[in-house]
């Protein structure tokens, strides 16, 4: 099968539209990407929160359970102090990562945004 070129000659204007249209369906399929992965991600943090509050819900029924056998039968109540959770350092590493993977999506956007803008003012 022998491949020969074919050339066309369309119009500027169909061109320039056929241009804008791709450059708006990358825009759109740009961002349906960023939903997505904002969706992973928060399914992600969902998950680690279920996990942790499972094993915190474990623990203090655990320690509920040592209290009553330890205790006397008083119906006296001191309140705990709150304690603070804070993120560890590999979460931390992870937001850092995803941060910069949605920094390229939108370097990405912009730069297709200023091309359209450059096509619609021809």
């Amino acid at each position: 099968m022998i491949k020969e070129k074919i050339y066309v000659s369309i119009p500027f204007r169909d061109y320039k539209d056929g241009e804008i249209s791709i450059l708006n369906s990358q825009i759109s399929l740009l961002n349906i990407l960023k939903h997505f992965e904002n969706l992973k991600k928060i399914r992600k943090q969902k998950h680690a929160l279920k996990i942790d509050l499972e094993r915190r819900i474990s623990d203090l029924l655990k320690k509920i359970e040592e209290l009553k056998r330890e205790l006397p039968d008083e119906k006296f109540h001191r309140p705990k102090e709150k304690t603070e959770f804070l993120p560890d350092e590999t979460q931390l590493i992870k937001e850092d990562e995803e941060y910069v993977k949605k920094r390229g999506i939108e370097n990405e956007l912009l730069e297709i945004r200023l091309k359209l803008k450059q096509l619609k003012a021809l």
